[in-house]
């Protein structure tokens, strides 16, 4: 699925909101299959090599 736009807003805690644009057709698809973009998104990441501590974040 390709991102039309994509934002990041930083929160507290372990969990960040990610918002991506998607067409109609995609939007729909996803609803008829049951598919949780968040799941989606996850599945992703750990293709592309993720591991929960590759990265070391520091407080602000």
């Amino acid at each position: 699925m390709k991102a039309e736009n994509c934002g990041i807003i930083m929160r507290k805690g372990n969990t960040k909101h990610i918002t991506i644009r998607i067409s109609e057709d995609v939007s729909q698809w996803m609803r008829k299959k049951g598919f949780s973009p968040t799941a989606i998104f996850n599945e992703a990441i750990k293709e592309l090599g993720y591991k929960r501590n590759d990265i070391k974040l520091s407080s602000p």
